[in-house]
């Protein structure tokens, strides 16, 4: 999680539409979109829950790290 953290921190830095992405929505809840267990959500976009945080399988810590560096 922390090697994560200083890439998306790094990114942040680096890339001015990322940055710009990340501001626009920052008041939303941040979501990566895979079948991915960890990092995703467990479903992928367009699957009929995964617009439903309750009905997600995975752990989303993409998602959630994302909502936890937009606060710097």
């Amino acid at each position: 999680m922390e090697v994560m953290k200083r890439v998306l921190r790094a990114k942040l830095a680096t890339v001015p539409e990322f940055r710009n992405l990340l501001e626009t929505h920052k008041d939303k809840t941040f979501a990566e979109a895979t079948k991915h267990p960890i990092w995703g959500i467990g479903h992928s976009l367009g699957d009929n829950d995964s617009t439903d945080p309750a009905k997600w399988s995975g752990k989303n810590l993409m998602g959630k790290l994302l909502n936890e560096i937009i606060d710097f």
